[in-house]
Order: structure tokens, then C-alpha cells, then sequence
């Protein structure tokens, strides 16, 4: 997930130009792309999984687990952001016991693009600032 523009800790955005050297070549030209991708106002939710490739992946639908990249046709996993893979996401288990708390709190992942939503005050309709799916809180459809 992107986390665009870069800042440093008082939340200034870092300029490419600054870092430029202290990355290799291909973080720089997948920060090149990101940089273009926020500057045009697209703002994916998710990105290729695939080193090499790294594109925005913006057709994230309610059907499935994985999403297939339309520039290198790799798949990534909707859940974990890597690349497809069998059966669940193995994640670690510090995750895990973060995943766990946040879906019995205010927390919950959007049901059509995995992003958090936190529900602070109001009704149980909910629509996802990212993808603008309207679902109910209780049930998520």
C-alpha cells in the first residue's frame, strides 16, 4: 500500500531529488512512477506485487482473492499485497494478533478493496473513502 508522498518525521514531504542517490535504480524508478501516479491524482489502494513491474492496480472488485496486474499479468494477493499464493496469507504473529483486535473494535477492512475503515460515530452505513463501496458495518454487504 502506498504511503505517498514520502515525509520525514516532521512531516515534511521528501523530494526525490534529496534521495536519489541513497536508492538503487529500480526503487527510484518505482518512486519516479508513484510520484507521477499522486501528481495525476491516481490513488491506488494497491500496487503490483512483482518487483520489476510495481504498477497500480485499480480494478479491485469484490470477486476473489487475487488481482491481475494488466501490464505484466502477475497476480497479487487483494489480502497481503503479495504475490498469489495458495490456500490463507501466512502472516506473522504480531499481525496476526493485530488483525485479530482491530476486526472485534471500531476496525474493519473494506469488503471490496481490503482497506481499514474505523467507525467512530454514526450510522452502520459505511462507504470506503478509497473505493467508494457503500456496504453495512454489521454484515459488510
Amino acid at each position: 500500500r502506498s504511503f505517498w508522498p514520502a515525509r520525514c518525521c516532521s512531516n515534511t514531504p521528501i523530494s526525490l531529488d534529496h534521495v536519489e542517490d541513497l536508492l538503487t535504480t529500480e526503487n527510484f524508478n518505482m518512486s519516479l512512477r508513484r510520484e507521477r501516479d499522486w501528481s495525476v491524482g491516481l490513488r491506488p489502494t494497491l500496487y503490483c506485487a512483482r518487483p520489476s513491474c510495481s504498477q497500480p492496480l485499480m480494478s479491485i472488485s469484490n470477486s476473489g482473492e487475487n488481482i491481475t496486474c494488466s501490464a505484466c499479468s502477475s497476480q497479487t494477493c487483494k489480502t497481503c499485497t503479495g504475490l498469489a499464493h495458495e490456500g490463507s496469507c501466512q502472516f506473522d504473529e504480531t499481525t496476526e494478533l493485530v488483525l485479530s483486535a482491530l476486526n472485534y473494535g471500531t476496525f474493519k477492512r473494506c469488503p471490496q478493496c481490503n482497506e481499514m475503515i474505523e467507525l467512530t460515530e454514526g450510522c452502520n452505513h459505511m462507504t470506503c473513502v478509497t473505493c467508494r463501496y457503500e456496504f453495512c458495518w454489521l454484515c459488510s454487504r
